[in-house]
């Protein structure tokens, strides 16, 4: 939000500092000068809040990284950000992060805020929905039963398996186990490892075989 807004004023330059004139028209209270460059305390009587030009450059660096991530995996499956139905986002982070304001400052490159939808943290949602609604833990059931799980450890698969759940083991990279997965004929693929290595090879893969699979991927 913070990045949004103070490019948006012209308080942030392109360069990642910020403007001397306009740091000089925000109140004394608010302004800090250190070792970090110049920042900006929001809340002038707690310095827990000042956001210097050092925490600036951290924050561009991480979102530039996000960014190019998200534009390289879309690029390997031959999609742009209007490909993409849907963008959850998901987890602590994504509960308070502003759509807007994240596609404001390039967090989100190229996507609009209608196709974002914030879902916050689904696996503690979901154990609570567990607890207070006796009905939805069979549809929990059922739905883990549908799903055929490609994993690379084969203890994990062993482990799976004895649970009645269906696993396959193998690199998901490679068509063959795609295959045996039934790819093919597969409603959705969700790639839920995080920082998950070659997952732009598995998007391919996948609609090769599957034009209309529904892919869910985690960055």
């Amino acid at each position: 939000d913070f990045l949004a807004q103070a490019r948006h004023s012209g308080l942030l330059q392109p360069n990642g500092r910020l403007d001397p004139d306009r740091w000089n028209e925000i109140p004394p209270a608010h302004r800090q000068e250190n070792g970090g460059g110049r920042g900006i305390r929001l809340l002038a009587e707690n310095s827990a809040t000042t956001v210097t030009e050092g925490d600036i450059a951290e924050l561009l660096q991480a979102k530039a990284a996000v960014a190019a991530g998200i534009v390289t995996v879309l690029r390997r499956a031959g999609l742009t950000p209007a490909d993409v139905h849907r963008l959850y986002l998901a987890g602590g982070f994504g509960l308070h992060l502003d759509g807007s304001a994240a596609i404001a400052c390039g967090l989100l490159p190229g996507f609009s805020p209608a196709q974002i939808e914030v879902v916050g943290n689904t696996s503690l949602g979901g154990a609570w929905l567990a607890l207070i609604d006796r009905t939805i833990l069979p549809e929990m059931v059922a739905a883990s039963l549908g799903a055929e799980i490609i994993e690379l450890n084969l203890e994990a698969v062993r482990g799976l398996r004895a649970e009645g759940l269906d696993a396959v083991y193998g690199d998901a990279t490679r068509a063959e186990t795609l295959d045996s997965a039934g790819v093919d004929h597969a409603v959705s693929l969700i790639l839920s490892a995080a920082g998950m290595r070659n997952s732009e090879e598995v998007i391919r893969l996948a609609r090769e075989r599957n034009p209309k699979i529904r892919i869910v991927a985690r960055s």
